[in-house]
């Protein structure tokens, strides 16, 4: 028998931020799961925007913050493809592990209006799948079957636009419509735990880059279209966010 799991995926939008033109945005510092004062602190002018925004419930000690800045070459993507679910617990045959359980709740947003995130809003029954790598592939076409059936919907957030998230919503990224800088922001809280902390920055970029131009097919070489559309290009990304701060794209 196949075995399947229900979600109901849900997206709610809680408040806006401001919009920053793209210079400021490629200026953005990362930060990777700061606490909130960490962020106020040493973060630039998007993440103080950011955690301003935060509702009142979501400005405490047990809230993690995320920023990553993106440089996006249009039709490339910030990662695969896809519906996927954050923190969605499975074992080895699919089966939802601790259903009853808490897990964690996010709010984001996106400043930089090329490649907004997509969102599933429905009560949808998927083929149950043992890790999050295979939750793509194998839903796609199960999503596209359940919103022709009007049993869900699909829904692009709107940039600098606040939404919070749980486990069960599936969620994925869009191709860039216009090259140009992207920072995603992240405020997660798990209820009952303190937060894990690096109070760092990120030390890696990645995106699902499309090799289009002679230069960038020749540095793909033996890889060819067989990683095209994954993550593992960040050597591209840098270089491009090299020439862009540089002025030269």
């Amino acid at each position: 028998m196949t075995m399947s799991v229900h979600l109901d995926s849900t997206v709610e939008i809680v408040g806006r931020m401001p919009e920053f033109p793209d210079g400021a945005v490629r200026e953005e510092h990362s930060l990777a799961w700061s606490t909130l004062d960490h962020a106020k602190e040493t973060g630039g002018p998007i993440a103080r925007a950011f955690t301003g925004a935060l509702p009142a419930e979501w400005r405490t000690d047990d809230v993690a913050i995320q920023v990553k800045a993106t440089w996006l070459k249009r039709g490339w993507t910030a990662g695969p493809l896809g519906f996927h679910c954050d923190w969605l617990q499975t074992d080895d045959v699919g089966r939802r592990t601790d259903p009853d359980q808490e897990w964690p709740q996010a709010i984001c947003a996106v400043v930089g209006g090329n490649a907004p995130t997509r969102f599933i809003v429905g009560s949808v029954t998927l083929p149950a799948v043992p890790t999050q790598a295979d939750q793509s592939h194998t839903w796609e076409p199960h999503l596209r079957d359940c919103i022709e059936r009007g049993e869900a919907r699909e829904e692009r957030i709107p940039p600098s636009t606040l939404f919070r998230f749980g486990p069960c919503s599936l969620h994925g990224r869009s191709r860039a419509a216009a090259s140009g800088w992207r920072v995603i922001l992240r405020a997660i809280k798990t209820p009952g735990r303190a937060p894990h902390v690096w109070n760092q920055r990120w030390d890696s970029v990645t995106n699902g880059c499309v090799a289009a131009t002679p230069e960038e097919l020749e540095r793909l070489g033996d890889l060819g279209d067989a990683l095209a559309t994954t993550w593992a290009f960040a050597h591209l990304q840098l270089d491009a966010a090299r020439a862009a701060r540089e002025g030269s794209l």
